[in-house]
């Protein structure tokens, strides 16, 4: 028989190498871009480099800690993996449309084109978004767009999410989340909140974007590397955002059934 020590080692080990593993992936979805990119300056490349190392401490230090801090659906994959992959997915074609010696630079071009020449309506957030940025941000935010729906298709089809599984603790996966009162009404409210906030994000980041660039000195269409991650990034929160929404609203359905099953029921028959 194991030795409780022995296993509390194991799973020590176990937590460790994981972080460990999340934490490489962290420094790599913020740093292969930047390979990518053809011309990256020097001060950039310092900041990427400081924003990788950050990147990847914070994932080390959240996975790597018994109980979850910041990160959400710690213990419920595969909501974080699909969140990853849409933000890599987006910051690697948007790369690809830079860089002309790519080998999916003309597959990321006309994808990218012909979803943002679909979506460039004058009251869409992809409009408001070309309206405000250089020609070469079409393609990207195509590829983006593309991407960030299929993460939302792809989490919406996971079956059973979460489940009825033992090992998964609402409390432990939402630990920003403070219910007081109905859990399930207060889940389905945040869920409302974020697929609003979502999508105003869509529109509204372009605009920021535009108001900060005079007070900072940022000019993304003189930066391919900026320009890359500003378009990303416009995606990726409207999406992150959207999957937040339908993830609590599924923990909400959850948190009612149990609430349901656990109420004694009584019969006047």
């Amino acid at each position: 028989m194991d030795r409780p020590g022995r296993r509390k080692g194991r799973a020590l080990g176990h937590r460790t190498l994981g972080a460990a593993l999340r934490a490489a992936i962290a420094v790599a979805v913020v740093a292969v871009p930047s390979f990518v990119v053809p011309t990256v300056g020097v001060g950039t490349a310092e900041v990427v480099v400081l924003t990788a190392i950050i990147a990847g401490a914070v994932v080390a230090l959240e996975y790597g800690a018994s109980s979850p801090a910041l990160v959400e659906f710690r213990h419920a994959p595969p909501y974080n993996r699909i969140r990853v992959s849409a933000l890599a997915s987006m910051t690697l074609l948007g790369a690809a449309v830079i860089d002309p010696a790519s080998a999916w630079a003309g597959l990321a071009q006309a994808t990218g084109g012909a979803v943002a020449t679909a979506f460039d309506a004058p009251w869409s957030p992809v409009g408001a978004l070309l309206d405000a940025a250089p020609a070469a941000a079409g393609p990207m935010a195509g590829a983006a767009v593309l991407c960030g729906t299929v993460a939302i298709l792809a989490f919406a089809r996971v079956g059973g999410w979460p489940g009825e599984r033992a090992d998964l603790n609402v409390w432990a996966n939402l630990p920003t989340f403070h219910a007081r009162g109905d859990a399930a009404a207060r889940l389905r409210a945040h869920a409302g909140v974020n697929a609003a906030l979502g999508i105003g994000a869509a529109y509204a980041l372009p605009s920021l974007a535009v108001w900060l660039q005079p007070l900072h000195g940022l000019r993304a269409a003189e930066n391919d590397l900026l320009l890359v991650w500003a378009v990303a990034l416009w995606a990726f929160l409207p999406t992150t955002l959207i999957l937040r929404a339908i993830a609590l609203r599924r923990v909400a359905a959850m948190v009612a059934a149990r609430d349901a099953s656990a109420r004694p029921s009584f019969s006047l028959a």
